[in-house]
């Protein structure tokens, strides 16, 4: 299973990838637009629809991200705090294996 940073990094790099998608599909309806030749206009319609799909899978990658990395940071304070505190009977090595898992 890959560690909650992992995810984090390749929650990005899927955002990227979409935002790139894209771009290229923005292009596509702008030349479309200024071609003005009926039938690409009509293209137009399936190609904003895209786009506004990509920008639900955006919208539902962040949310994900979002989760991710509010618990991310809620391992480490707990983490920290165990280790500063000297809290509980697990050593401070134990701890970060045990971050390290997740």
């Amino acid at each position: 299973m890959p560690t909650r940073s992992a995810t984090l990094s390749s929650g990005i790099e899927r955002v990227q990838s979409v935002l790139d998608q894209n771009r290229a599909l923005i292009q596509q309806v702008n030349d479309n637009h200024q071609s003005k030749i009926p039938d690409n206009l009509v293209k137009n319609v399936a190609l904003i629809r895209e786009i506004n799909g990509n920008i639900n899978k955006v919208l539902s990658i962040y949310s994900d991200l979002s989760v991710n990395f509010t618990d991310l940071v809620r391992q480490r304070k707990a983490v920290s705090k165990n280790i500063n505190g000297n809290v509980g009977a697990k050593s401070g090595s134990d701890i970060m294996d045990a971050a390290a898992v997740q």
